[in-house]
């Protein structure tokens, strides 16, 4: 049979566009062309304009076809209208432009194209595009009073996500000074940034149903009804009129199930499972249970029974359209199983529709007349995640005659349009719930369901969602843990699992390798803060794990969802083996073994790099590996004792992996980078005394900000003579006590003129400048190595940036936190955190901030307090929190003067992304994070210093210096009613300049500012009492104010250097 069929749409589909609305005077639009796809329009891949001379051409037109339902031409796997294959042989629209079209998207993709005239090969931006990014509505075009040389594209972004399935108008229209974006007869979205004549490629191809230019091609995958493009911008009203006289068709209308039946004992009788409803009441076979012991009234179904069965009638499958829906719980995830549904999969013959799953995901199958290859075709949809055993999930499948949707948790996973005509009834296989059953196959659900339902139509999404919400009401809730977790590992092959659950509770891990969660870890012991080891940690292996709990006095189990760790990214120090000392047990022995045990006793270096200066044999060398996770370098210049200590020491197993030992002068130069040692120490002074190496090569090596130079010895000499041998300025060595010999430490301190980076920009002032005075002129590569880039995030997520304090280096990757010497590289420790995610940090803030001692980072609605050097968690600070209708989060961060200083902001307000997103345009992605109220406290105090409360603060802007807090506050209504406090133009209207005092948090002064054209970005920063609030939309604008009383002092702007790769949203450096 052929591969298209066309059938006329609905009438009323073809739309004629008003001319009421336009001003008096102007010329009226001219329709350049207008293309719609219908049987009348499209014959075979050829495309007859309804409107204009500009025809077009199907290109890899196999499967396409019309859909009755919809009315239009249905596009996927690459297939695209081709109306030219390169512009230059057309006149298109010189001055000014409209460009719309009735169009249905089946899958968000990071950009899709809808209509297409362009080339955007890197900074060559040239024509126009009407289209989608991510699951946004887009339209760009580039004009030669807007271009930078080679062309710069205004891209405009819809602030809201289309509906996956549901027919949209998008309309973008440009007048030769404004572009404007319109989704559903409403403007979303407008800019000035373009002007004069359009700017076009010379050459490109013209096209439908794709983003198409010379090195890209995003196609479009959906459906596309109707494109009308006019010489001239369309007027808003006649825009709004179009879309009213559509609108009404659309709206679907919601019906009850035909036939649905909820589990509960009070239901049953005589063996079968009444319906709510008029439907059948369900007869289950075999052995089966029904209770709530996992939460809600469920039936289990299992090898012996506790599967449902009926005849196939035209209420259990309906012909034309339907739905299946199910709460299910799977305690597995097998190759196949069925929820509900009836199903014929012998061989060849394909028939049916059910509802279930395929090994870790989700399915929906059916089989149409439409798609008949003459044994019937199944087509199943997928979702396009794992779901997590022993979770509650709302699944649902629909089909509406021409295309088939899985929704799971009221959110739509998938959907395809390969089905079409009346369902296929099997010959003999009966309607079962609670498995996959043919003729000769059954394959059973692992788990138990709550509720089974069919619907004659195709539930609407909107429908979908509120079922969802109104059924997880009875469903366990997600366990919302207090704190974590925190995975670390403690050998190659195990990993301890830490967290804290809000009220006791028992202890469950299920986890596993890849896909596998098969293992489980219980202690029924009831407790608050749980701690788990899992061993047998595969190698270079993501493992899944979920934490749950039953709390004291419940019986449901309440579980997290499925996180993961890798353990590729493993950084444990090498071990010592457990082997004998190679040297003989002679009177040397204790005096190593108090020797290291004194050395490390008194510096406190445990990690890093050690110096041993004359090495003599390796036995001191030896007895601090023993003790710590030092990497020695170990120098000597007799060749005969080199070639002794390697022998000895390869006996240990630690040569090359923990100690090497290098022939070396002592008294020259020696060829190591600068400040790499923790800990210089000596063995030839130990023994006789004798100076080991130059004092000024001690003082170069030395690592700063705590590395120790610790040198005893058993010959009598002064303690002053050997604080000359550190290198140590006069009066900074201290002598140390000792049972024997004499013994003296330098500690040294932080470099002079450096400074720490230990905020996002720099300090709480937001200057982006540390004012170190060491950085000057060309640099050098001190130390590369691990971690590398695998952990970490791509760049264009914009995540959090690396802090550095008191020679420490703290590096958020992907859920992954490292905390690393400054000086040498060395990774002090690492552990992952699969709820640490913070993204787009120039509309909101980082969620880390350092300190001399502690790193403190903030995850949900907590702060750890991180040690530095071990990473161990010290302490858990809670939100302070309001009265409010919305849960909360902890939002900004920063640290001054003692006091935390911290923000609440909704739950979900906060972007995460990890799914590739590239944060560069406008619209939604350049939405600003806002606060519900403003908090400080104190570290050691679990009681906030002060809280303040008034409108919404813009993150970004909270910057703290000299003792005072300023911030960009919006007082706007809706935007301080809005449900998530992630917003657009709301947040930047009836805005205040505020000033408060750090340690009281009373208000100092308030100034009104007008930031409405900061819709790209949106910037405070403070330095020499001066405050530079800095503004993006189509250019960069500056004004200072005076910080101490919010009189203005100057403003200025410039215009952009580009408007892609981060061009719009450069953060000020204050330099001096």
């Amino acid at each position: 049979m052929s591969a298209r069929h066309w059938i006329h749409p609905f009438a009323g589909l073809v739309a004629l566009l008003v001319t009421a609305g336009f001003v008096s005077g102007q010329a009226q639009p001219r329709l350049w062309g207008r293309w719609v796809f219908d049987g009348e329009h499209v014959k075979g891949t050829r495309v007859t304009a309804a409107t204009g001379r500009v025809h077009g051409t199907i290109k890899s037109a196999d499967g396409l076809r019309s859909h009755p339902a919809l009315g239009g031409l249905a596009l996927g796997g690459g297939h695209r209208v081709v109306l030219a294959d390169d512009l230059a042989k057309l006149k298109l629209p010189a001055t000014a432009l409209s460009v719309s079209a009735w169009v249905t998207v089946d899958r968000s993709q990071p950009w899709g194209g809808i209509v297409s005239a362009l080339q955007d090969n890197g900074g060559f931006e040239q024509g126009w595009l009407l289209g989608f990014r991510n699951a946004s509505f887009c339209f760009a075009i580039s004009s030669k009073g807007g271009s930078d040389g080679d062309g710069l594209l205004t891209y405009l972004t819809a602030p809201s996500a289309f509906v996956l399935g549901r027919r949209h108008h998008v309309v973008g229209t440009y007048d030769g000074k404004v572009m404007r974006l319109y989704v559903d007869g409403g403007e979303v979205a407008s800019s000035k940034q373009q002007k004069g004549p359009i700017l076009y490629p010379a050459h490109a191809p013209f096209e439908i149903g794709a983003y198409h230019d010379k090195d890209e091609n995003f196609p479009l995958s959906g459906i596309v009804q109707e494109v009308a493009i006019h010489d001239r911008a369309l007027a808003p009203a006649t825009i709004a009129a179009t879309w009213t006289r559509r609108a009404a068709a659309l709206k679907p209308i919601a019906r009850p199930p035909v036939a649905g039946w909820t589990f509960r004992s009070e239901h049953l009788a005589d063996g079968a499972v009444r319906a709510f409803g008029a439907g059948p009441a369900l007869p289950v076979e075999g052995e089966f249970t029904i209770d709530d012991d996992t939460g809600p009234w469920a039936l289990h179904v299992g090898p012996k029974g506790g599967v449902g069965v009926l005849p196939v009638t035209d209420t259990v499958l309906p012909a034309k359209a339907l739905s299946l829906e199910a709460w299910v719980r799977l305690e597995a995830q097998p190759e196949w199983s069925g929820f509900l549904g009836t199903i014929d999969d012998d061989r060849g013959r394909q028939a049916g529709a059910l509802l279930g799953s395929r090994k870790d995901r989700f399915a929906f199958g059916l089989a149409s007349q439409g798609a008949d290859d003459g044994n019937g075709r199944m087509t199943w949809v997928m979702a396009p995640g794992p779901f997590e055993p022993g979770r509650w999930y709302h699944v649902c499948g629909t089909y509406d005659g021409v295309g088939q949707a899985l929704y799971v948790d009221g959110e739509l996973m998938s959907l395809v349009r390969v089905q079409h005509g009346a369902v296929i009834r099997p010959a003999s296989s009966p309607f079962v719930v609670g498995s996959f059953r043919d003729q000769d196959e059954d394959h059973r659900l692992p788990g138990r369901l709550h509720t089974a339902a069919v619907f004659d139509h195709a539930v609407d999404a909107a429908t979908v969602r509120v079922r969802f919400n109104a059924g997880r009401r009875a469903m366990p809730q997600g366990l919302r843990l207090r704190a974590g977790p925190i995975v670390r590992h403690v050998a190659p092959d195990a990993v301890m699992v830490s967290w804290e659950t809000r009220a006791p509770g028992s202890t469950v891990v299920r986890w596993g390798p890849g896909k596998d969660m098969s293992r489980v870890v219980r202690d029924k012991t009831p407790k608050h803060r749980h701690q788990v080891t899992l061993q047998g940690v595969a190698p270079d292996t993501v493992h899944g794990f979920v934490v749950a709990t039953v709390r004291e006095g419940k019986r449901a189990e309440q579980a997290s969802p499925r996180f993961t760790f890798d353990s590729t990214f493993e950084y444990l120090p090498v071990k010592s083996p457990r082997r004998p000392s190679p040297w003989p047990d002679d009177a040397l022995t204790p005096v190593y073994r108090r020797a290291a045990e004194h050395i490390l006793a008194t510096s406190g270096v445990s990690q890093g790099f050690c110096l041993v200066l004359g090495s003599e044999e390796g036995r001191l060398a030896w007895e601090l590996a023993q003790r710590t996770d030092l990497k020695i370098i170990a120098l000597e210049p007799d060749a005969r004792k080199v070639a002794r200590s390697r022998q000895a020491l390869q006996k240990t197993g630690l040569y090359g992996a923990r100690i090497s030992v290098h022939r070396m002068k002592l008294d020259s130069d020696l060829p190591y980078t600068d400040w790499f040692a923790n800990l210089i120490v000596s063995d030839r002074l130990l023994l006789s005394g004798k100076v080991p190496a130059k004092t000024s090569e001690i003082v170069r090596l030395l690592r700063p900000c705590g590395g120790a130079v610790v040198f005893g010895t058993r010959k009598k000499t002064s303690a002053s003579r050997l604080k000359r041998l550190t290198g140590a300025p006069r009066g900074q060595a201290q002598t140390l006590d000792a049972d024997e010999g004499a013994w003296v430490m330098w500690r040294r301190p932080a470099l002079d003129g450096a400074r720490d980076w230990t905020h996002q920009y720099a300090s709480p002032d937001n200057s982006a400048c540390s004012q170190d005075e060491l950085a000057r002129g060309a640099m050098e590569v001190l130390w590369y190595g691990r971690p590398g880039p695998r952990p970490m995030v791509d760049r264009g997520a914009r995540n959090p940036a690396p802090l550095s304090a008191n020679g420490r280096l703290f590096v958020q990757g992907d859920r992954i936190l490292f905390g690393l010497d400054a000086y040498n590289g060395t990774i002090l420790w690492s552990l992952f955190a699969p709820q640490l995610v913070r993204a787009n940090i120039p509309r909101d803030g980082s969620n880390m901030v350092a300190t001399d001692d502690a790193l403190l980072v903030a995850v949900d609605d907590g702060c750890w307090e991180l040690d530095g050097q071990t990473g161990v968690r010290r302490a858990l600070h809670p939100l302070p929190l309001l009265p409010s209708s919305h849960r909360h989060q902890w939002g900004f961060l920063a640290h001054e003067s003692g006091l935390m200083v911290g923000s609440a902001v909704k739950e979900g307000s906060s972007f995460v992304a990890g799914q590739g997103q590239w944060y560069d345009k406008a619209g939604s992605e350049a939405f600003k994070v806002a606060s519900d109220w403003l908090f400080a406290l104190d570290r050691q105090s679990p009681n906030p210093r002060w809280i303040y409360r008034k409108g919404v603060i813009i993150n970004a802007t909270i910057t703290i210096a000299k003792g005072r807090v300023y911030f960009i506050e919006s007082r706007d209504e809706k935007a301080v009613l809005a449900d998530v406090g992630r917003l657009g133009q709301p947040v930047l209207r009836n805005t205040f300049l505020v000033c408060l005092d750090l340690g009281s948090g009373e208000m100092k002064w308030e100034k009104a500012v007008d930031v409405t054209r900061a819709e790209r970005s949106l910037y405070l920063a403070w330095a020499k009492d001066t405050l530079v609030l800095t503004t993006t939309k189509d250019r960069y604008e500056v004004q200072a104010f005076d910080a101490k009383t919010g009189a203005g002092r100057w403003a200025m702007n410039h215009r952009m250097a580009r408007d892609h790769h981060g061009g719009a949203f450069q953060h000020p450096v204050i330099v001096g």
